[in-house]
């Protein structure tokens, strides 16, 4: 009797088979397939370029869609455009066209505006309200208060200066020497709506 018992167990066996749709000799759902690995956001899927496991093109790190390698279909590696607000206005002073911030009395020195570039997207044109993009310097010594300034005769003319993308553009004037002291240098931009550092330099007695 019990000989009996375990063959019909063995007969009953192979009628259990595998779970459906997991089996490596099903083609539908089989590590032996050729674009399958169990998954249904098939890491082998060429049909839809998607290897990082989403079922999405235009969230695939491997999507053919430009700019998009963050996993984000609006891609915050897209690059957006620089504008004005993206650029530096500044001054700097030269000496014998060195720039610094000490010199001597006995030095001439050029005072530059300069328009920097940070962004390297593209260039950025702005509009000066005259022919100049510096239409004068102000000048202030800090220990007494001295103040001197020199304005220039621009032309009664709107023109546009290009900032090259990574780039600058310069306005250099020449004042020639300084008196003694700390001074506060400021360049006058002929351009609206921006806003101007200066720089501080001393000027040691000679």
């Amino acid at each position: 009797m019990l000989y009996r018992l375990l063959a019909l167990l063995l007969m009953l066996i192979p009628l259990a088979g595998c779970p459906g749709g997991d089996d490596d000799d099903s083609a539908a759902n089989d590590d032996d397939s050729a674009d399958d690995d169990d998954s249904v956001d098939d890491d082998d899927s060429a049909a839809t370029d998607d290897d990082d496991d989403s079922s999405s093109v235009a969230d695939d790190d491997d999507s053919a869609q430009p700019d998009d390698d963050d996993d984000s279909s609006d891609d915050d590696d897209s690059a957006a455009a620089c504008t004005i607000d993206d650029l530096e206005f500044h001054a700097e002073v030269r000496a014998g066209g060195v720039p610094g911030t000490q010199f001597t009395a006995a030095q001439s020195l050029t005072l530059v505006g300069l328009v920097s570039n940070d962004c390297s997207t593209n260039p950025v044109t702005i509009t000066a309200i005259s022919t100049c993009l510096v239409n004068g310097w102000s000048l202030e010594r800090k220990n007494d208060g001295q103040l001197l300034s020199e304005g220039f005769a621009c032309g009664d003319a709107f023109t546009d200066f290009v900032v090259p993308a990574g780039g600058r553009i310069e306005d250099p004037y020449e004042w020639g020497m300084l008196g003694a002291g700390g001074w506060i240098v400021e360049p006058n931009f002929d351009v609206q709506g921006i806003t101007a550092s200066g720089v501080l330099i001393e000027v040691l007695a000679p």
